[in-house]
């Protein structure tokens, strides 16, 4: 497997999109910092149940961060079916993962963190993705033992305190991407897999909810956020991955 994990693709999305081959996954990311009038601008792009769920978010400033998000997301999908980004039609599964609602092969998952949200797109296979910023939690033993395995608890009990804390969110963020892709949420317990501390890369196998057959799923590291910890999860082998960062609005000259 190839990783072109590099910050410096920068990209205009008024730009056309690259055709995304077989084997591939692109990454886009961006900081959801955009003055009012351009929240304005990707608030048309929305649907009306989008529209309702940003109504009710409390603060202005996750508002603002979903509407982004979501606009953004139209304006990537858009790029690759070639569609209108207000008139591309969303579905979601019984744990909340959108899906197209054609039958498309493009699959898709995204995350955000603080400001940083984090995009991933395939086709053909199913893709999870989750990042998370570095952050002090007073009841962090506590959560891995409740939801890590036995494995990974021990692997953070014998990590000093700086390094346990990036460790911890590492394993979270593995473990949140997978369930993530196979669309399954918190329905499948995540102590029910374990992850491997030292392997920025490595296949983890599960059972199909439908039919119970094992599915390998590759899971890796993405270590390209300073101050972060990023997973990426895919249904079957990528050749690549590239990472671009999103110009929303770029300056005119």
């Amino acid at each position: 497997m190839v990783h072109n994990c590099s910050l410096s693709g920068v990209e205009n999305l008024s730009e056309s999109a690259r055709k995304l081959g077989d084997g591939e996954v692109d990454l886009w990311w961006l900081s959801t910092d955009p003055g009012p009038e351009h929240t304005c601008e990707l608030a048309k792009l929305l649907s009306v149940h989008e529209l309702a769920r940003a109504g009710r978010f409390h603060f202005d400033s996750d508002r603002t961060r979903f509407i982004v998000t979501h606009g953004i997301l139209r304006i990537l999908v858009g790029r690759y079916i070639k569609t209108d980004p207000a008139e591309i039609r969303f579905r979601y599964g019984r744990w909340q993962k959108p899906q197209l609602d054609s039958s498309g092969k493009l699959q898709f998952n995204l995350s955000h963190s603080g400001n940083i949200v984090l995009y991933a797109f395939a086709f053909n296979r199913q893709v999870g993705v989750d990042i998370e910023q570095f952050r002090d939690l007073p009841d962090m033993d506590r959560i891995a033992e409740r939801l890590f395995s036995s494995g990974e608890v021990a692997v953070l009990r014998r990590l000093s305190k700086p390094l346990r804390k990036e460790a911890f969110f590492k394993y979270w963020t593995r473990k949140e991407s997978i369930v993530k892709a196979t669309g399954e949420g918190f329905s499948r317990s995540l102590k029910s897999f374990e992850t491997d501390f030292m392997s920025k890369r490595q296949v983890i196998s599960l059972p199909s909810e439908y039919d119970g057959k094992e599915i390998p799923w590759i899971l890796c590291d993405l270590e390209c956020f300073p101050n972060h910890a990023a997973a990426l999860a895919v249904q079957q082998d990528v050749t690549s991955i590239n990472v671009r960062k999103i110009v929303l609005f770029p300056q005119s000259e």
